[in-house]
C-alpha cells in the first residue's frame, strides 16, 4: 500500500497531474488521506532504456519540447541520460521526489513516456508516481480516529 497526505486541496492530484505517494506512512507529514495499492503501475526502473534513449534523442536535438520552459532547457541539456534515469527513480522520495518535484522534469516524463506507453502509475524504490486518479483512493481519516 502507498500514502499520500495533501493538506489545502480536495484533490489528491498536484497541479502538474501526479499524485506522489511513499511505501510507508511518514509521522512528520501527518495521517494520509489517500491511498494507492500498487495496481496498474510500471516500476520506473524499467522504463530506465527508454527514458535515457528519449533523453539522448533531446539532446541530440537540442530540444526538450514546446511545454518546457527554455531556461529549464538550457539546464536539461547539460544533464547526460544516465543522470536523467537515476532522477525519475528517487531513493527517498518523502525527501526528494527529485525530478518529480519539477514542472519541466515531470511534464517531460509525462510527455515522452507516459502519455505514448499509455501507463497509469510508476513505482519508484520507496513510493509510486499516479497520473490516474482514478486508482486513488480517499481515507476515511476522522472515522479511523
Amino acid at each position: 500500500m502507498y500514502y499520500r497526505t495533501v493538506k489545502k486541496s480536495n484533490s489528491p492530484m498536484s497541479d502538474w497531474g501526479h499524485a506522489m505517494f511513499s511505501d510507508h506512512i511518514d509521522p512528520w507529514q501527518g495521517e494520509p488521506n489517500y491511498t494507492y495499492d500498487g495496481s496498474q503501475a510500471v516500476n520506473v526502473l524499467d522504463l530506465s532504456d527508454e527514458i535515457k534513449a528519449k533523453w539522448n534523442q533531446c539532446l541530440e536535438d537540442g530540444y526538450f519540447g514546446d511545454s518546457i520552459d527554455p531556461n529549464a532547457e538550457a539546464a536539461m541539456l547539460g544533464v547526460s541520460a544516465d543522470d536523467a534515469a537515476d532522477q525519475f527513480a528517487p531513493k527517498d522520495i518523502i525527501s526528494s521526489a527529485q525530478a518529480f518535484d519539477d514542472a519541466d522534469w515531470t511534464t517531460w516524463f509525462c510527455e515522452n513516456i507516459v502519455e505514448p506507453n499509455g501507463i497509469k502509475a510508476v513505482l519508484t524504490p520507496d513510493g509510486a508516481i499516479v497520473f490516474d486518479e482514478s486508482l486513488i483512493k480517499r481515507r476515511n481519516v476522522e472515522a479511523e480516529a
